[in-house]
C-alpha cells in the first residue's frame, strides 16, 4: 500500500525537521508543540535478535527512546507512535512469525530499528510483498542491501571491504588480500567475493576465510 511508504517517509523526515527546530529551541524531536501527542496512534514495528550468538536489542531500544521523545513533543502531526517490538531469538521460524504479527496482524505502517541478520534474510520477500518499508539499524547480509523494501543506517561489509582493499592496492601496493567474513553465503561469501574480483581485475589475487 502506498500509505505505508508515505508514513514511513514521514517518520524519517520528522527527525530531520526536528533537527532544524532544535537550533531555535530545546526540543530534540517531534513537532515541538510543547505538548504530548494525543491523536490516533501510528503503529510502527521493530524486530531484534536477543539470544545466542548475541543481544541486538540496543537497536530497537534506541528507536523506542527516539519515538518516546517524539511523542512527548507533539508526535507526527499530533499523532503518537505506538512502537511494538518483537524478539526473533535468532530463529528463522520466530522471525517469520514476528514479521507476520507486526505487518499483518497489527498493521504497522513501517518497521524501524530492526537488528537481526536472521529476520532480514527470512522476511525480505515478505516485506516486498506487503509493500512495507523497513529501516534497519544495521545490516550485514545481502538481502538487506538488495531488497527494495529494506534500508539501513550503515553501508555494510561489501563496500567497507572493497574500500579497504582499494586503499591497500592503490596506496600500499598490495597484490594479494585475504577477506574474513561469516561463514554464510549472504555475508562472508557475498561481501568478500567483490574484493577478490576487484584484485583479480587489477592483476592481483585474493582469498576468503569464513
Amino acid at each position: 500500500m502506498t500509505i505505508n511508504k508515505g508514513l514511513a517517509a514521514l517518520i524519517a523526515l520528522g527527525g530531520i525537521a526536528a533537527a532544524g527546530q532544535a537550533a531555535a529551541s530545546d526540543a530534540m524531536c517531534g513537532a515541538n508543540t510543547g505538548q504530548a501527542a494525543s491523536g490516533e496512534p501510528i503503529i510502527v514495528g521493530g524486530i531484534h535478535g536477543n539470544a545466542a550468538p548475541g543481544d541486538f536489542s540496543a537497536a530497537t531500544d534506541a528507536a523506542a527512546a527516539y519515538f518516546a521523545c517524539v511523542n512527548a513533543n507533539g508526535g507526527i502531526h499530533g499523532r503518537p507512535i505506538d512502537y511494538r517490538v518483537e524478539n526473533d531469538q535468532w530463529n528463522p521460524e520466530l522471525a517469520a512469525q514476528a514479521a507476520a504479527k507486526l505487518v499483518n496482524n497489527t498493521r504497522s505502517v513501517a518497521l524501524v530499528g530492526n537488528g537481526s541478520f536472521i529476520e532480514m534474510a527470512v522476511n525480505a520477500g515478505a516485506y516486498k510483498d506487503a509493500d512495507i518499508m523497513v529501516m534497519a539499524s544495521g545490516c550485514a547480509i545481502s538481502e538487506c542491501f538488495e531488497s527494495s523494501n529494506i534500508v539501513s543506517t550503515n553501508q555494510g561489509p561489501l563496500p567497507s571491504n572493497l574500500g579497504a582493499v582499494m586503499y591497500a592496492r592503490e596506496e600500499l601496493g598490495a597484490t594479494n588480500i585475504a577477506c574474513i567474513g561469516l561463514k554464510i553465503p549472504n555475508n562472508g561469501i557475498w561481501s568478500c567475493q567483490a574484493s577478490i574480483d576487484y584484485m583479480r581485475a587489477h592483476g592481483g589475487d585474493g582469498s576468503m576465510a569464513c
